[in-house]
């Protein structure tokens, strides 16, 4: 069960290693009683300095981004303790010795060992670097370009079952939960914060959503199996197309954000939902504004007028921007007063997608939902129509389908079929780009390797010619035209 806290137990702060350890800790940082002795070992510290190394030398002009590090503000004895993340802070308070001859005040860091295990490897480690530190040619800056999310707990209580989920159940407290309580930091109105965490809570338990994993809380689900991946699987890198982690959701959408100069205002940016408007208010009323010379817009999420890849601003602009997309969710697989089209689709869902291979529906669904955002129900069916016949000839060919599988179909394709409805101007653009890929994957329907009514193939084959109302595949390429006509 997910840890609950306020935005008062939980502080959350991406800061550089040299920043928090020198200037930004407001008690000096150290290691309790309960943790274990330092254990890196020089293979462990090679694949780190080597990373660093590529990483000075690519040239990218982002922060070297290391995770999230677990800290229990104790008041009484005024210190920070390391609740988890000693092994790379003890790690690069060795490399930062090193490359600058000094150790950090103690004010600020002060990590004691007392096991002789801990002493021996860590001299080991530093006579390590300091012998093979010119051979990586890392520059004594480096520390400033290393980063953090550092999370501080001033409950004593919370930061056990953090550490006892963390270390011994191998459980992490939700990286939303954390997104939550670091945006909420970012906002100092009392009626906006309420505003956010209100409608946060309200969203969190639609549990009903077609990919919730846990079946109790939908927001993880709607950052890991939608946001994460529209915004990051772009382009055909095996590289970039693959499973999300814990830290990827917390650098996407806690690092990567951008400050407003009015916590009560949104940039906008030019997509396919927005031409003219310039920022986005929030009014007392709750009601938001747009600016563009200010039109009323009243209180439905799904109409603002973000894009799912575009910048997100911190604080407000992080849980409009999250509610837009749950309520986008909400109106295509929940909401009773829809469109015929969407009734269409959603009917086609629940008859054939609904129980096919998850990782498959992954990627229908994260598909259909950034086609939604972009043409709302235009042509909505006709486009489930061909990616189903697309999709479904993987489930056709393939007795078992791996996550791999899936995310191979954006990779191994023409293009990236989430590019191209990203960046399409009509549906048909999409819809062709569909039936071309599918003019090589009608034989997978004609195959006889899957037998009616036995086996997820063959529960697959039933599901869709009763939907057709067919009794085999002879002549399928035309179905889809007869069906949306």
């Amino acid at each position: 069960m997910p840890v609950t806290s306020s935005a008062k137990d939980v502080r959350v702060r991406v800061d550089s290693f040299k920043s928090f350890f020198t200037k930004n800790a407001n008690y000096p940082v150290a290691i309790d009683t309960y943790q274990r002795p330092y254990m890196w070992d020089k293979e462990k510290v090679t694949d780190l300095v080597r990373d660093l190394s590529d990483y000075i030398n690519s040239n990218i002009d982002t922060p070297y981004y290391m995770g999230s590090i677990l800290l229990h503000e104790n008041t009484e004895q005024e210190m920070l303790f390391i609740i988890d993340g000693q092994q790379r802070i003890t790690t690069l308070s060795i490399l930062y010795y090193v490359l600058t001859g000094t150790l950090i005040d103690e004010t600020k860091l002060n990590i004691q060992f007392n096991s002789a295990l801990s002493i021996k490897n860590i001299q080991e480690i530093q006579t390590y670097l300091r012998e093979s530190i010119q051979y990586w040619q890392l520059p004594s800056t480096l520390l400033n370009e290393i980063q953090f999310t550092f999370i501080i707990t001033s409950s004593e209580d919370l930061a056990f079952t953090f550490f006892d989920t963390q270390n011994n159940r191998g459980v992490k407290l939700n990286a939303t939960d954390l997104l939550k309580a670091y945006h909420l930091r970012e906002i100092t109105s009392e009626f906006i914060q309420k505003r956010c965490a209100s409608n946060w809570e309200r969203i969190q338990n639609h549990n009903e959503h077609p990919l919730v994993r846990n079946k109790k809380y939908f927001m993880p689900d709607l950052f890991s199996s939608i946001l994460w991946r529209a915004r990051y699987w772009r382009g055909q890198n095996k590289e970039v197309i693959r499973k999300e982690s814990y830290d990827d959701i917390l650098s996407e959408f806690m690092k990567n954000t951008i400050k407003t100069e009015q916590e009560s205002e949104v940039p906008l940016y030019p997509n396919f939902s927005n031409v003219f408007g310039q920022q986005l208010m929030l009014t007392e009323n709750r009601s938001l504004k747009l600016d563009i010379g200010s039109v009323m817009m009243g209180q439905n999420p799904a109409d603002m007028p973000f894009a799912m890849r575009q910048p997100i601003s911190k604080g407000l602009g992080f849980f409009l921007y999250s509610e837009k997309y749950a309520d986008i969710v909400q109106r295509m697989y929940f909401d009773q007063e829809i469109d015929h089209e969407l009734k269409a689709y959603r009917y086609f869902y629940e008859k054939v997608w609904i129980k096919t291979s998850k990782y498959l529906r992954e990627i229908f669904v994260l598909a259909s939902i950034m086609y939604f955002e972009k043409f709302q129900s235009k042509k909505l069916l006709e486009f489930a129509l061909w990616l189903d016949h697309v999709l479904g000839s993987i489930r056709l060919e393939l007795k078992l389908v791996f996550k791999e599988t899936a995310m191979n179909f954006l990779v191994k394709g023409k293009n990236n079929l989430l590019d191209i409805i990203s960046h399409s101007f009509t549906p048909e653009e999409v819809i062709r780009f569909l039936e071309e890929e599918a003019r090589s994957r009608l034989k997978y329907y004609l195959s006889d390797e899957s037998v009616r009514g036995k086996g997820v193939q063959g529960m697959y084959k039933d599901r869709v010619l009763a939907y057709y109302g067919k009794s085999d595949f002879t002549g399928k390429e035309t179905w889809i035209k007869e069906k949306v006509q």
